[in-house]
């Protein structure tokens, strides 16, 4: 579980030095509060695993929160862009590639009404 954190941890410090988000301001870990209304949060996802595999893959869920349905796909399409298909190095321990399970789509809404959006991805990265 000590991994899973520092994972999502890097993932943070990824989106935070490319994004214009701050974590615990506007970007969280693990959950997402009901305050602020604009917001993401960076959530660990079950996915399969395989065995035998010299990849490890972990999975990630990111959920996009925006009052105004318009400038919460703006957001959603500059998450997605920054993930899907990156090979990248969040850190010296977690070096791979980022790639969608799906495309955007269809948002739900909110307690508030606001539009609530869900990307999955999966980070493959060979095995230490």
């Amino acid at each position: 579980m000590k991994q899973l954190k520092e994972w999502l941890t890097s993932c943070a410090s990824y989106v935070g030095s490319n994004l214009s988000y701050t974590y615990a301001t506007d970007m969280f870990v693990s959950q997402m509060p009901t305050e602020p209304p604009d917001c993401i949060a960076l959530i660990p996802a079950g996915g399969p695993r395989i065995v035998g595999s010299p990849m490890e893959f972990s999975h990630l869920q990111v959920l996009v929160r925006h009052p105004d349905p318009e400038e919460a796909i703006t957001r959603v399409t500059s998450i997605h862009a920054l993930f899907d298909n990156k090979w990248c190095a969040l850190s010296p321990t977690f070096c791979g590639r980022f790639y969608a399970n799906h495309e955007p789509g269809a948002h739900i809404c909110d307690e508030n009404g606001h539009a609530v959006y869900s990307l999955n991805y999966t980070f493959a990265r060979v095995r230490q």
